[in-house]
């Protein structure tokens, strides 16, 4: 069996942030390449993999509970707990349920029972990469649509007219008639920040009455929205489907709809209104 120092050793060749926790155990974090943590790892290792099916809750409270709670949300659904055991005695020890209760425990951390052969092999997949992620523009896909289709001489389609009509439209020959209503001289729209960053806070200022809670703060990439029925999760949601699209598509959107949100990574306040009536005028 492998020595705990010799599993920080690997360990720690691979992730910069790695911390020795107990006698058998390292903790390791998995940093994206501005050194921001996505993922949380522990490795521990083990000689009766019996008494881990016993005490699986003791021993992860043990283990993770000191700092799960510390982790920011999001990163706690992604934790994983490898519980390394002797290859010499796997044969006897390994039992197959045991092994089934240890990976089907759903508290604090995604489990695998693993050889310690396998460990080499598993430490290469999971590797903090290297090389850095480069950040492209996300392409203009609405505007590529509507240069194909008018390249195809089907504009007709940018009308958005029943479908029907469209097709009998097409049918009759009509198709090349340019589009009455649509922009034909569209050109690609500028980088979108809300296209590009994920959501830090939203502030419902005017948004129905529910959720009583108004501002939600520090949100992660994942979110889990927990409640009983009638509480505002729905609403919350179409809140942000409104800051997207301008409007609900599930039911009528309140009148003076005011929210505001602030992107990842930056200070500034963006808002969402329902149009006044004088700019409804001026459309």
């Amino acid at each position: 069996m492998i020595t705990a120092d010799t599993l920080s050793v690997e360990i720690g060749a691979r992730f910069p942030n790695t911390k020795r926790i107990s006698s058998t155990a390292v903790r390791a974090e998995r940093a994206d390449d501005l050194g921001n943590p996505f993922a949380v790892y522990y490795f521990a290792l083990s000689d009766d993999i019996a008494d881990w099916a016993s005490h699986i809750e003791e021993r992860q409270d043990e283990m993770i509970g000191p700092s799960y709670f510390e982790t920011p949300g999001d990163l706690r659904w992604n934790h994983y707990l490898y519980l390394i055991v002797d290859s010499d005695k796997s044969d006897k020890s390994l039992c197959a349920d045991q092994k089934r209760k240890i990976e089907g425990n759903l508290s604090y951390a995604r489990k695998f029972v693993i050889n310690q052969t396998e460990l080499p092999a598993l430490l290469g997949q999971i590797q903090t990469p290297t090389s850095k992620v480069t950040q492209t523009v996300a392409p203009d896909i609405a505007g590529k649509w509507v240069e194909l289709l008018l390249q195809a001489r089907l504009g007709l389609i940018l009308d958005q007219l029943p479908i029907a009509e469209t097709v009998r439209a097409i049918s009759g020959g009509l198709a090349d008639t340019q589009p009455a209503k649509a922009d034909q001289n569209r050109k690609p729209k500028q980088a979108q920040p809300l296209a590009e960053k994920f959501l830090d806070a939203i502030d419902l200022v005017h948004f129905r009455n529910w959720p009583s809670k108004r501002s939600f703060d520090s949100l992660g990439t994942v979110n889990l929205i927990v409640g009983s029925n009638g509480v505002g999760k729905t609403t919350l949601l179409e809140a942000i489907e409104y800051v997207y699209c301008q409007e609900n598509v599930r039911t009528v959107t309140p009148v003076k709809a005011h929210i505001r949100v602030r992107l990842k990574g930056t200070a500034t306040w963006f808002d969402a209104k329902s149009p006044t009536k004088s700019s409804d005028a001026k459309q």
